[in-house]
């Protein structure tokens, strides 16, 4: 991420409502990283479950109300796929919060 250009904000962001894994900045952009080593990489974008994506948009909600430089900021989720042998594969804008 930082070799894209962006300020990693924070690694490992726990609240009292969940935990991501990355929260990079970049610009007026304020992204919320997954980081999912999956074993079917052509599976790979069906890997953030229907659970999994409200727990990760309730931590971004809160780190956006609770950090007042990041208020006016667009928020974005990500997925970064680790995988052996392989370099990570970055899927901006992998979804978008749920309503």
């Amino acid at each position: 991420m930082r070799l894209k250009g962006y300020s990693i904000r924070a690694r490992r962001f726990r609240t009292l409502v969940g935990e991501n894994v990355i929260v990079a900045r970049r610009g007026r952009s304020v992204v919320v990283v997954e980081v999912k080593v999956p074993s079917d990489p052509h599976a790979a974008t069906n890997s953030i479950t229907q659970h999994q994506g409200p727990r990760i948009e309730n931590v971004a909600f809160w780190l956006i109300a609770n950090c007042h430089d990041l208020d006016a900021c667009y928020l974005r989720f990500d997925l970064l796929l680790i995988q052996p042998w392989a370099w990570p594969r970055h899927l901006p804008d992998a979804w978008r919060a749920s309503d």
